[in-house]
Protein backbone atom coordinates (compact mmCIF):
# COMPACT_ATOMS: atom_id res chain seq x y z
CA UNK A 1 0.00 0.00 0.00
CA UNK A 2 1.54 3.06 -0.49
CA UNK A 3 0.17 7.12 1.09
CA UNK A 4 -1.84 9.30 -1.38
CA UNK A 5 -3.23 12.84 0.08
CA UNK A 6 -2.64 11.20 3.70
CA UNK A 7 -4.66 7.73 2.61
CA UNK A 8 -3.13 4.62 2.50
CA UNK A 9 -4.59 3.31 -0.97
CA UNK A 10 -3.83 -0.11 -2.94
CA UNK A 11 -1.36 -0.81 -5.37
CA UNK A 12 -0.93 -3.58 -7.72
CA UNK A 13 2.86 -4.20 -6.71
CA UNK A 14 1.52 -4.47 -2.87
CA UNK A 15 -1.20 -6.59 -3.62
CA UNK A 16 1.26 -8.96 -6.06
CA UNK A 17 3.56 -9.49 -2.76
CA UNK A 18 0.70 -10.06 0.08
CA UNK A 19 -2.09 -11.26 -1.61
CA UNK A 20 -2.40 -14.96 -2.90
CA UNK A 21 -4.55 -16.16 -5.60
CA UNK A 22 -6.61 -19.34 -4.17
CA UNK A 23 -7.37 -22.48 -5.20
CA UNK A 24 -11.10 -22.32 -6.16
CA UNK A 25 -9.85 -18.92 -7.66
CA UNK A 26 -7.40 -20.89 -10.06
CA UNK A 27 -9.92 -23.79 -10.68
CA UNK A 28 -11.88 -20.54 -12.22
CA UNK A 29 -9.17 -19.84 -14.25
CA UNK A 30 -9.12 -23.23 -15.84
CA UNK A 31 -12.93 -22.77 -16.22
CA UNK A 32 -12.49 -19.93 -18.06
CA UNK A 33 -10.22 -21.52 -20.59
CA UNK A 34 -11.49 -25.03 -21.59
CA UNK A 35 -15.14 -23.25 -21.94
CA UNK A 36 -14.79 -21.20 -25.03
CA UNK A 37 -11.76 -23.39 -26.04
CA UNK A 38 -13.96 -26.68 -26.42
CA UNK A 39 -16.72 -24.57 -27.93
CA UNK A 40 -14.18 -23.17 -30.63
CA UNK A 41 -13.02 -27.42 -31.26
CA UNK A 42 -17.14 -28.10 -31.84
CA UNK A 43 -17.57 -25.16 -34.06
CA UNK A 44 -14.73 -26.27 -36.22
CA UNK A 45 -15.75 -29.40 -36.48
CA UNK A 46 -19.37 -28.67 -36.93
CA UNK A 47 -17.95 -26.23 -39.73
CA UNK A 48 -15.95 -29.48 -41.47
CA UNK A 49 -18.49 -31.31 -41.28
CA UNK A 50 -21.34 -29.09 -42.87
CA UNK A 51 -24.46 -27.69 -41.13
CA UNK A 52 -26.94 -30.84 -41.90
CA UNK A 53 -29.86 -28.60 -41.28
CA UNK A 54 -29.97 -27.36 -44.60
CA UNK A 55 -31.01 -23.52 -43.14
CA UNK A 56 -28.09 -21.49 -45.08
CA UNK A 57 -28.69 -18.82 -41.85
CA UNK A 58 -26.77 -21.92 -39.62
CA UNK A 59 -23.55 -20.97 -41.86
CA UNK A 60 -23.37 -16.97 -40.18
CA UNK A 61 -24.60 -18.34 -37.45
CA UNK A 62 -21.55 -20.77 -36.56
CA UNK A 63 -19.37 -18.23 -37.41
CA UNK A 64 -20.40 -15.56 -35.03
CA UNK A 65 -20.03 -18.07 -32.66
CA UNK A 66 -17.54 -19.25 -33.17
CA UNK A 67 -15.40 -15.62 -33.29
CA UNK A 68 -17.30 -14.51 -30.29
CA UNK A 69 -15.76 -17.78 -28.80
CA UNK A 70 -12.51 -16.52 -29.74
CA UNK A 71 -13.15 -13.00 -28.59
CA UNK A 72 -13.94 -14.88 -25.33
CA UNK A 73 -10.70 -17.26 -24.99
CA UNK A 74 -8.99 -13.70 -25.53
CA UNK A 75 -11.15 -11.83 -22.60
CA UNK A 76 -10.26 -15.32 -20.45
CA UNK A 77 -6.36 -14.81 -20.83
CA UNK A 78 -6.65 -10.73 -20.15
CA UNK A 79 -8.72 -11.86 -16.91
CA UNK A 80 -6.11 -14.35 -16.08
CA UNK A 81 -3.16 -12.05 -16.70
CA UNK A 82 -5.44 -8.93 -15.02
CA UNK A 83 -5.53 -11.05 -12.04
CA UNK A 84 -2.18 -12.20 -11.44
CA UNK A 85 -1.03 -8.34 -12.61
CA UNK A 86 -3.47 -7.12 -9.63
CA UNK A 87 -5.49 -5.14 -12.03
CA UNK A 88 -8.18 -2.72 -11.14
CA UNK A 89 -10.29 -3.99 -13.96
CA UNK A 90 -10.01 -7.94 -13.11
CA UNK A 91 -13.04 -8.64 -11.76
CA UNK A 92 -15.01 -6.62 -14.77
CA UNK A 93 -13.37 -8.84 -17.50
CA UNK A 94 -14.21 -11.56 -15.75
CA UNK A 95 -17.62 -10.71 -14.81
CA UNK A 96 -18.05 -10.00 -18.45
CA UNK A 97 -16.57 -13.35 -19.52
CA UNK A 98 -19.52 -15.28 -17.41
CA UNK A 99 -22.75 -12.96 -18.27
CA UNK A 100 -21.53 -13.32 -21.99
CA UNK A 101 -21.61 -17.02 -21.84
CA UNK A 102 -24.79 -17.04 -19.69
CA UNK A 103 -26.45 -14.88 -22.25
CA UNK A 104 -25.13 -16.99 -25.22
CA UNK A 105 -26.68 -20.19 -23.24
CA UNK A 106 -30.34 -17.69 -23.09
CA UNK A 107 -30.31 -17.37 -27.01
CA UNK A 108 -29.44 -21.02 -27.82
CA UNK A 109 -32.45 -21.58 -25.43
CA UNK A 110 -34.60 -18.73 -27.58
CA UNK A 111 -33.06 -20.43 -30.83
CA UNK A 112 -34.39 -23.79 -30.36
CA UNK A 113 -37.98 -22.47 -29.28
CA UNK A 114 -37.95 -20.55 -32.17
CA UNK A 115 -37.39 -24.13 -34.34
CA UNK A 116 -39.37 -26.34 -32.44
CA UNK A 117 -36.51 -28.17 -31.48
CA UNK A 118 -35.67 -30.31 -28.46
CA UNK A 119 -33.24 -29.03 -26.12
CA UNK A 120 -32.55 -30.80 -23.16
CA UNK A 121 -33.67 -28.27 -20.41
CA UNK A 122 -31.40 -30.14 -17.99
CA UNK A 123 -28.33 -28.69 -19.47
CA UNK A 124 -29.67 -25.03 -19.82
CA UNK A 125 -30.48 -25.49 -16.04
CA UNK A 126 -27.01 -26.52 -15.49
CA UNK A 127 -25.41 -23.79 -17.05
CA UNK A 128 -27.47 -20.90 -14.86
CA UNK A 129 -26.58 -22.85 -12.11
CA UNK A 130 -23.00 -22.52 -13.01
CA UNK A 131 -23.62 -18.61 -13.76
CA UNK A 132 -25.32 -17.86 -10.11
CA UNK A 133 -22.03 -20.01 -8.97
CA UNK A 134 -19.55 -17.88 -10.81
CA UNK A 135 -20.99 -14.51 -10.35
CA UNK A 136 -21.76 -14.96 -6.62
CA UNK A 137 -18.08 -16.40 -6.44
CA UNK A 138 -16.96 -13.04 -7.80
CA UNK A 139 -19.25 -10.72 -6.05
CA UNK A 140 -18.86 -12.06 -2.31
CA UNK A 141 -15.56 -14.45 -2.57
CA UNK A 142 -13.36 -13.35 0.06
CA UNK A 143 -10.42 -14.80 -2.38
CA UNK A 144 -11.40 -12.65 -4.71
CA UNK A 145 -11.57 -9.63 -2.71
CA UNK A 146 -8.48 -10.18 -1.12
CA UNK A 147 -6.71 -10.42 -4.42
CA UNK A 148 -9.03 -7.70 -5.66
CA UNK A 149 -9.89 -5.27 -3.48
CA UNK A 150 -13.69 -3.61 -3.80
CA UNK A 151 -11.66 -0.13 -3.29
CA UNK A 152 -8.47 -1.04 -6.07
CA UNK A 153 -11.30 -1.80 -8.90
CA UNK A 154 -11.65 0.16 -11.58
CA UNK A 155 -13.42 0.35 -14.38
CA UNK A 156 -12.64 3.14 -17.14
CA UNK A 157 -14.59 4.00 -20.71
CA UNK A 158 -11.72 2.31 -22.29
CA UNK A 159 -12.80 -0.93 -20.81
CA UNK A 160 -16.30 -0.45 -21.71
CA UNK A 161 -15.28 0.78 -25.51
CA UNK A 162 -12.70 -2.43 -25.79
CA UNK A 163 -15.64 -4.87 -24.58
CA UNK A 164 -18.33 -3.60 -27.15
CA UNK A 165 -15.61 -3.38 -29.83
CA UNK A 166 -14.75 -6.75 -29.36
CA UNK A 167 -18.41 -8.03 -29.52
CA UNK A 168 -20.23 -6.00 -31.57
CA UNK A 169 -18.78 -7.94 -35.02
CA UNK A 170 -19.41 -11.48 -33.60
CA UNK A 171 -23.05 -10.09 -32.24
CA UNK A 172 -23.59 -8.78 -35.74
CA UNK A 173 -22.80 -11.97 -37.84
CA UNK A 174 -25.01 -13.90 -35.35
CA UNK A 175 -28.10 -11.98 -35.45
CA UNK A 176 -27.45 -11.90 -39.45
CA UNK A 177 -27.67 -15.92 -39.07
CA UNK A 178 -30.79 -15.84 -36.58
CA UNK A 179 -32.59 -13.68 -38.88
CA UNK A 180 -31.69 -15.72 -42.06
CA UNK A 181 -32.55 -19.00 -40.05
CA UNK A 182 -35.73 -17.89 -38.93
CA UNK A 183 -36.63 -16.52 -42.37
CA UNK A 184 -35.73 -20.01 -44.18
CA UNK A 185 -38.01 -21.65 -41.66
CA UNK A 186 -41.13 -19.27 -41.83
CA UNK A 187 -40.49 -19.77 -45.41
CA UNK A 188 -40.24 -23.90 -44.97
CA UNK A 189 -43.44 -24.13 -42.87
CA UNK A 190 -45.73 -21.99 -45.10
CA UNK A 191 -44.20 -23.85 -47.84
CA UNK A 192 -45.37 -27.47 -46.22
CA UNK A 193 -48.35 -26.06 -44.93
CA UNK A 194 -49.30 -24.68 -48.89
CA UNK A 195 -48.92 -28.78 -49.78
CA UNK A 196 -50.54 -30.19 -47.34
CA UNK A 197 -53.62 -27.89 -48.50
CA UNK A 198 -53.60 -29.28 -51.65
CA UNK A 199 -56.15 -31.58 -53.12
CA UNK A 200 -54.13 -34.55 -54.38
CA UNK A 201 -55.65 -37.72 -55.96
CA UNK A 202 -56.48 -40.36 -54.18
CA UNK A 203 -53.34 -42.74 -54.38
CA UNK A 204 -51.25 -39.68 -53.19
CA UNK A 205 -49.97 -39.08 -49.60
CA UNK A 206 -48.01 -35.80 -48.61
CA UNK A 207 -46.23 -35.07 -44.97
CA UNK A 208 -45.57 -31.42 -46.37
CA UNK A 209 -42.20 -32.65 -47.61
CA UNK A 210 -42.75 -35.36 -50.34
CA UNK A 211 -45.35 -36.21 -51.74
CA UNK A 212 -45.83 -40.23 -52.45
CA UNK A 213 -47.50 -41.95 -55.01
CA UNK A 214 -48.69 -45.32 -54.75
CA UNK A 215 -48.05 -47.80 -57.67
CA UNK A 216 -49.88 -50.71 -58.66
CA UNK A 217 -49.42 -53.93 -56.64
CA UNK A 218 -48.91 -51.87 -53.70
CA UNK A 219 -50.89 -51.10 -50.73
CA UNK A 220 -50.43 -48.20 -48.63
CA UNK A 221 -51.07 -48.84 -44.89
CA UNK A 222 -53.49 -46.29 -43.49
CA UNK A 223 -51.17 -45.72 -40.60
CA UNK A 224 -49.10 -42.40 -40.81
CA UNK A 225 -48.15 -39.37 -38.87
CA UNK A 226 -47.02 -36.27 -40.02
CA UNK A 227 -43.22 -37.33 -40.43
CA UNK A 228 -43.51 -41.44 -41.24
CA UNK A 229 -45.65 -43.36 -44.17
CA UNK A 230 -45.52 -47.72 -44.53
CA UNK A 231 -45.49 -49.02 -47.56
CA UNK A 232 -47.26 -52.77 -47.26
CA UNK A 233 -46.33 -54.92 -50.70
CA UNK A 234 -49.44 -57.32 -52.00
CA UNK A 235 -48.54 -59.28 -55.00
CA UNK A 236 -50.47 -58.84 -57.83
CA UNK A 237 -51.08 -62.13 -58.87
CA UNK A 238 -52.61 -63.34 -55.12
CA UNK A 239 -53.05 -59.93 -52.79
CA UNK A 240 -54.89 -62.23 -50.35
CA UNK A 241 -51.27 -64.51 -49.79
CA UNK A 242 -49.15 -62.06 -50.12
CA UNK A 243 -45.67 -61.26 -48.42
CA UNK A 244 -45.51 -58.54 -46.11
CA UNK A 245 -42.56 -55.97 -46.55
CA UNK A 246 -42.21 -53.31 -43.71
CA UNK A 247 -40.90 -50.12 -45.59
CA UNK A 248 -40.56 -46.86 -43.43
CA UNK A 249 -40.33 -43.37 -45.49
CA UNK A 250 -39.63 -40.38 -43.63
CA UNK A 251 -38.90 -36.91 -44.65
CA UNK A 252 -36.25 -34.44 -43.41
CA UNK A 253 -34.09 -31.42 -44.23
CA UNK A 254 -30.60 -32.07 -44.98
CA UNK A 255 -28.26 -31.08 -47.90
CA UNK A 256 -25.01 -32.79 -46.93
CA UNK A 257 -24.86 -35.55 -49.62
CA UNK A 258 -21.30 -37.10 -48.86
CA UNK A 259 -20.77 -41.04 -48.31
CA UNK A 260 -20.41 -40.07 -44.34
CA UNK A 261 -22.89 -38.51 -43.98
CA UNK A 262 -25.46 -41.29 -45.01
CA UNK A 263 -22.70 -43.81 -43.17
CA UNK A 264 -23.94 -41.62 -40.07
CA UNK A 265 -27.58 -42.18 -40.47
CA UNK A 266 -27.27 -45.86 -41.57
CA UNK A 267 -25.81 -46.42 -37.99
CA UNK A 268 -28.08 -44.34 -36.59
CA UNK A 269 -31.25 -46.32 -38.41
CA UNK A 270 -29.76 -49.66 -37.51
CA UNK A 271 -29.09 -48.74 -34.27
CA UNK A 272 -33.02 -46.75 -33.28
CA UNK A 273 -34.64 -49.68 -35.51
CA UNK A 274 -33.13 -53.00 -33.81
CA UNK A 275 -31.45 -54.08 -36.81
CA UNK A 276 -28.31 -55.01 -34.75
CA UNK A 277 -28.10 -58.47 -36.32
CA UNK A 278 -26.99 -56.87 -39.82
CA UNK A 279 -24.10 -60.03 -40.81
CA UNK A 280 -22.35 -58.39 -43.74
CA UNK A 281 -23.10 -55.58 -46.96
CA UNK A 282 -24.47 -57.34 -49.87
CA UNK A 283 -24.58 -54.15 -51.52
CA UNK A 284 -23.88 -50.60 -51.41
CA UNK A 285 -23.15 -47.49 -53.85
CA UNK A 286 -24.42 -44.45 -55.20
CA UNK A 287 -27.39 -44.40 -57.76
CA UNK A 288 -29.64 -41.63 -59.39
CA UNK A 289 -33.69 -41.74 -59.02
CA UNK A 290 -35.69 -39.38 -60.82
CA UNK A 291 -32.65 -36.59 -61.26
CA UNK A 292 -31.61 -37.00 -57.53
CA UNK A 293 -28.58 -38.40 -55.78
CA UNK A 294 -29.23 -41.15 -53.78
CA UNK A 295 -27.18 -43.60 -51.20
CA UNK A 296 -27.74 -46.80 -50.94
CA UNK A 297 -26.73 -49.93 -48.60
CA UNK A 298 -28.68 -53.67 -48.93
CA UNK A 299 -27.38 -55.13 -45.63
CA UNK A 300 -27.90 -59.43 -44.91
CA UNK A 301 -29.47 -60.24 -41.43
CA UNK A 302 -29.03 -63.30 -39.69
CA UNK A 303 -33.19 -63.13 -39.54
CA UNK A 304 -32.39 -64.37 -43.27
CA UNK A 305 -33.63 -61.28 -44.41
CA UNK A 306 -32.51 -57.98 -46.47
CA UNK A 307 -32.51 -54.71 -44.57
CA UNK A 308 -32.28 -51.82 -47.38
CA UNK A 309 -31.52 -48.66 -46.83
CA UNK A 310 -31.73 -45.31 -48.99
CA UNK A 311 -30.94 -41.63 -48.83
CA UNK A 312 -32.12 -39.85 -51.60
CA UNK A 313 -31.32 -36.05 -51.72
CA UNK A 314 -32.87 -33.22 -53.61
CA UNK A 315 -30.30 -30.56 -54.32
CA UNK A 316 -32.57 -27.72 -54.98
CA UNK A 317 -35.37 -27.85 -51.90
CA UNK A 318 -32.38 -29.16 -50.19
CA UNK A 319 -34.79 -31.95 -49.14
CA UNK A 320 -33.88 -35.68 -47.78
CA UNK A 321 -36.08 -38.89 -47.46
CA UNK A 322 -35.10 -41.41 -46.08
CA UNK A 323 -36.14 -45.37 -46.75
CA UNK A 324 -35.49 -48.50 -44.96
CA UNK A 325 -37.14 -51.62 -45.73
CA UNK A 326 -36.54 -55.22 -44.60
CA UNK A 327 -37.94 -58.29 -46.61
CA UNK A 328 -37.21 -61.95 -47.52
CA UNK A 329 -34.43 -62.28 -49.94
CA UNK A 330 -36.40 -64.01 -52.10
CA UNK A 331 -37.99 -60.84 -53.81
CA UNK A 332 -37.04 -59.03 -56.38
CA UNK A 333 -35.00 -55.92 -56.03
CA UNK A 334 -37.30 -53.92 -58.62
CA UNK A 335 -39.99 -53.74 -56.25
CA UNK A 336 -37.95 -51.15 -54.26
CA UNK A 337 -36.83 -48.93 -57.60
CA UNK A 338 -40.86 -48.64 -57.64
CA UNK A 339 -41.62 -47.46 -54.56
CA UNK A 340 -38.52 -44.95 -54.60
CA UNK A 341 -39.37 -43.67 -58.27
CA UNK A 342 -42.68 -42.94 -56.78
CA UNK A 343 -41.49 -40.36 -53.98
CA UNK A 344 -41.02 -36.98 -55.54
CA UNK A 345 -40.25 -33.44 -53.72
CA UNK A 346 -42.35 -31.38 -56.14
CA UNK A 347 -45.53 -30.86 -57.15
Amino acid sequence: MEQRDGQYVYTSEWLRKYTQIGGWHKFFFVIMILNPLSDIFLSIKEINEGVATALPGFSFLIGGVLLLDVVLLGMACYSIYAFISRKPNAVFWARAFVIIIFLMNVFVLVLYSTLDLEIEIKDFLRSTVWFGIWIAFLAVSDSVNRVIPHEFRKVTKKDWGILAALVIIPLLVIGMGYYRIKADYDERINGERELKMLTLPINQHTDGRIIITETEGYVFDTEESDDVVFYQLKTPENLESSEEVSCEILSDYNDTETQAEFEKWWEQWKEARIYSSVDGTKSEGVTTIDGNQCFYKISSLYSEELWRFYMIFDEQSMKCCYVSSVDNKELDDNYMQQILESIKFHQ
